[in-house]
């Protein structure tokens, strides 16, 4: 079943930059599959913007179903083809079956052939970003239609920059660090919570690739549209980026690690992929400065998120947080659990008192008391314990009152809340982070002399390896 028409639009008189800058980016699906009549069927178009009024002075569809602009010549070939074409996506009307008929009686319609080759070529511009795109709803015309505008930029023709100076700013966040951030990045440095992940043998982290950008053969004009739209275009991102994982537990990271290492057997060994302990700071600066189409994400403790939405969420001493979305099979973010005050009475004077729990780093009396933060119930429990019986000439309960909330929206509201980012958190890691730090051998964020040296050895075998590979084999390798 046909959805879709696609209609080329035939002009070259008003393609100014007033114009385009009506236009803005959307998110897209790929085409899957075409007919002898240009008519696409593709999967649902999330839209970023649109408009419901048209520019009278605009050109729009039903210009192009008059014959006069359906005329073809080699002054509007070279325009479309090294500056700029504009496609019309809309559901079929008599409008469209109009244009098509046309078309087909001045023999100006595609054969499958070329058919083809424009759908790829298509495919690769949105993936590149090369095609701008816009829903419009024309109230004002016959028919009222709404219909998907495209404008494909080809060639040397790039968008005016919204930053000039982008190439020398950190375009994720701008004003980073402000002083609360600084203050917590100091903070975080100082707690020494790990975090997991991995990296092969020249201390780079992995990051995923997204499979559109494996099935793309970008040329040298590519490249360079790619590296202007994340200098000086780039505002967010809409589309399938680079990931960089984090492990709140390193079991989940063990895990990624050998998925990795079977996926890709070659690479793995001649990269020598390893874990990578690094403290909550390192993560949280390369969340903040990332470069476009590159994202970092933490991944909760996947055995916690699942004991807490199947087992802990009833239980009498837990009270999730009011901005907390969680559900019977889901939890966002990364657990944490705070040990709230209660009113106690002293065994001594049977007075109430409110008892509030507090964590001392060494235990000694001059250091500076700290709030807890928990990433694993058991650990919170047993911390409780203890201080249940170091204060025992309280009537304190036997299990703590617990408030549920996240990691990510705790740092999110400690770099912009002055009440929370006055106050000194200390996060606790689970016990098996404890563990695998004491039993396991994990690369070092400082890296020595000698291991620069292996590094650069590394470097030479692997390139040796390659060589070696392109002049003894036929087929390409799973790398």
């Amino acid at each position: 079943m046909s959805l879709f028409n696609l209609m080329f639009m035939q002009w070259i008189s008003d393609y100014s930059d007033k114009f385009i800058s009506e236009v803005n980016t959307c998110d897209y699906k790929k085409i899957k599959s075409f007919d002898s009549n240009f008519r696409v069927t593709v999967n649902p178009v999330l839209l970023i913007s649109a408009k419901t009024k048209v520019n009278p002075r605009e050109k729009t569809v039903e210009n192009f179903s008059d014959k006069k602009y359906m005329t073809n010549n080699l002054i509007k070939e070279l325009v479309h083809k090294y500056w700029q074409q504009t496609i019309f996506l809309s559901i079929p009307n008599s409008l469209s079956e109009n244009y098509s008929n046309k078309l087909r009686s001045d023999s100006m319609s595609l054969d499958k052939s070329k058919q083809k080759k424009f759908l790829a070529d298509f495919s690769k511009a949105l993936v590149i970003g090369r095609i701008e795109a816009s829903v419009i709803k024309d109230i004002s015309s016959k028919t009222k239609n709404s219909y998907i505008k495209y404008v494909w930029r080809r060639g040397i023709n790039l968008p005016s920059p919204n930053n000039w100076f982008g190439i020398f700013e950190n375009k994720r966040y701008p004003s980073f660090p402000s002083k609360m951030q600084v203050n917590l990045m100091q903070k975080l440095k100082a707690n020494q919570f790990p975090v997991f992940t991995l990296v092969n043998g020249f201390n780079q982290i992995i990051v995923t690739e997204p499979s559109e950008e494996l099935l793309i053969n970008e040329n040298l004009l590519d490249k360079f549209y790619k590296w202007y739209h994340d200098n000086f275009l780039w505002q967010k991102d809409y589309k399938p980026v680079y990931e960089g994982l984090f492990f709140v537990n390193p079991n989940d990271a063990e895990e990624y690690q050998e998925y990795t290492a079977s996926k890709y057997i070659n690479s793995s060994n001649q990269y020598n992929l390893n874990l990578f302990a690094s403290g909550l700071d390192v993560y949280y600066r390369m969340v903040r400065t990332s470069p476009p189409r590159v994202q970092f994400r933490l991944i909760p403790d996947l055995k916690e998120v699942g004991r807490l939405v199947r087992k802990y969420r009833n239980k009498k001493n837990i009270t999730f947080h009011h901005k907390q979305k969680y559900g019977r099979n889901y939890f966002q973010g990364q657990p944490i659990y705070l040990i709230q005050p209660v009113l106690s009475k002293s065994k001594a004077s049977n007075i109430t008192q409110l008892v509030k729990y507090t964590y001392k780093i060494g235990g000694s009396n001059n250091d500076i008391e700290s709030d807890a933060v928990f990433t694993n119930y058991d650990t919170a429990v047993l911390a409780w314990q203890k201080f249940r019986h170091e204060h025992s000439e309280y009537k304190l309960p036997s299990m703590p009152k617990l408030i549920v909330y996240n990691l990510e929206d705790l740092l999110s509201k400690y770099e912009s809340d002055i009440s929370i980012s006055q106050k000194n958190y200390f996060f606790v890691p689970a016990q098996e982070s404890y563990y695998f730090m004491t039993n396991n051998e994990i690369k070092q964020s400082k890296i020595s002399k000698s291991s620069y040296l292996n590094h650069k050895i590394l470097y030479a075998k692997v390139w040796a390896k390659r060589i070696l590979w392109s002049l003894t084999s036929r087929q390409p390798i799973n790398w």
